[in-house]
């Protein structure tokens, strides 16, 4: 009896290690397998979501250049999440966010980033509006000078540098996407519909490209972009983009909108006045005719506006006296008459049509460093009122019919730095 009990015991265990072998031979082929035997251990072998993964690695595919071999370590050895520049969810192992700024990374986009569908870049505020202010020096070296930005106002900066190619359609399938920066790149193409489809995008930069030229995006700016009604950030200057601005009146959240730098023509005016968080509005060099909307004074947030080198015409409105924390107006080369408006920051409408006296209440412009009017008629003499104005570096009044006596202006500006009276009735009295 024992012995048969014994046989018994043998043959059970026997059978048993045999579907244990089984099992763990099985789960060489499946990690799961192994974790229900609480037998697994830290591999190198991939786990988590193989479409994550094989759009990073078709991602990877399509990087030409590399110069600091960040994407060596992009393979198999490791998981995805802890590859550079990666990082996934703290619930799942999904792709959630791409950091590859300024690795000097160099190709083109792989369509198949559209596949990673919890990609989420989050909101940027850097400290200040350098770069921006940079940019703005080096197309108008003589306007802005040495003007300190406020510190509180949004600029993103370029993610990654592409050498060619155009904006994959498959981008648009991001429905987490918080941000699509692609400043100072040479991407080409239309701009996908699908893109402001993306109701969360808060950010689209398209903008410039200091290594090879303006990007060259082309085709119209798709009426969907009322779709994305979280955007804070629409940059799409410096490229080829026609036709008329669509309505822009649901982005009531967009603080900068830089559309300069284009062929677009006259928008719709009736949507400018939602935009009431809007601190930067860049609409300068396209074919913008028409007169400068009345509503633009509803903007109680705007510094910088410019919108020089268009076909505007008509008068300033005076609404635009009501825009209290303006730091800078350039809108020369237009067709614009009439009086210019008071409490101004920066101004700069030369080339203009601009006639009558100059208004005294320039005078409380107290932080003004240039006042640009030349190439405009202006007559009578220049205000006292202005000899607050201590702070004033240049002015250029160049052909008017202006008229003061030389010697008082200069004491009144004692910082001058740049003065142009040329072409005036200036009288020049010698000190005793």
């Amino acid at each position: 009896m024992l012995m048969e009990l014994s046989k018994t015991h043998m043959v059970a265990s026997t059978s048993l290690f045999l579907v244990y072998i089984k099992v763990i031979t099985l789960s060489c082929f499946s990690l799961q397998g192994l974790n229900l035997l609480g037998l697994a251990i830290a591999s190198p072998v991939i786990r988590g979501n193989g479409t994550d993964q094989q759009a990073l690695l078709q991602f990877e595919a399509k990087i030409t250049g590399d110069q600091l071999r960040i994407m060596e370590p992009w393979n198999s050895s490791f998981h995805f999440c802890q590859w550079r520049g990666v990082t996934g969810g703290r619930n799942h192992q999904r792709v959630t966010k791409l950091e590859l700024q300024s690795l000097k990374l160099s190709g083109s986009l792989s369509p198949f980033i559209g596949n990673l569908s919890f990609l989420r870049e989050p909101l940027v505020k850097p400290g200040s509006l350098k770069p921006f202010q940079q940019q703005f020096k080096r197309e108008h070296p003589t306007f802005l000078g040495e003007l300190v930005i406020p510190e509180d106002t949004w600029f993103v900066h370029k993610w990654i540098k592409w050498k060619c190619g155009t904006i994959p359609y498959a981008l648009g399938q991001l429905k987490n996407l918080l941000q699509f920066t692609f400043l100072e790149n040479s991407i080409s193409g239309i701009i996908p519909v699908a893109m402001f489809n993306l109701s969360n995008i808060e950010v689209f930069d398209i903008g410039y490209n200091k290594i090879q030229g303006r990007n060259q995006i082309s085709g119209k700016i798709t009426i969907s972009i009322s779709n994305a009604s979280n955007l804070y950030e629409l940059q799409i200057g410096g490229n080829r983009l026609t036709g008329n601005v669509p309505s822009l009146e649901k982005l009531d959240k967009l603080v900068i909108l830089h559309v300069g730098i284009n062929h677009l023509g006259y928008g719709r005016e009736e949507g400018i006045g939602n935009l009431i968080n809007l601190e930067i509005l860049w609409a300068s060099i396209n074919q913008i005719s028409g007169p400068i909307p009345f509503e633009i004074g509803r903007l109680q947030k705007l510094k910088i506006f410019s919108a020089h080198s268009n076909f505007l015409y008509g008068a300033i409105p005076s609404s635009v006296g009501n825009l209290t924390v303006l730091i800078g107006l350039n809108l020369d080369g237009n067709n614009l008459k009439g009086n210019i408006p008071s409490r101004l920051g920066v101004l700069d409408v030369s080339q203009n049509r601009l006639s009558g006296l100059l208004p005294n209440n320039l005078g409380s412009c107290t932080s003004l460093v240039k006042l640009l009017l030349n190439d405009n008629w202006f007559e009578g003499p220049i205000p006292a009122s202005l000899s607050s104005l201590r702070g004033l570096e240049a002015l250029d009044v160049y052909d008017h019919n202006l008229s003061c006596v030389i010697p008082e202006l200069l004491v009144i500006f004692g910082a001058l730095k740049y003065l142009n009276l040329s072409f005036n009735d200036f009288e020049w009295v010698i000190p005793s």
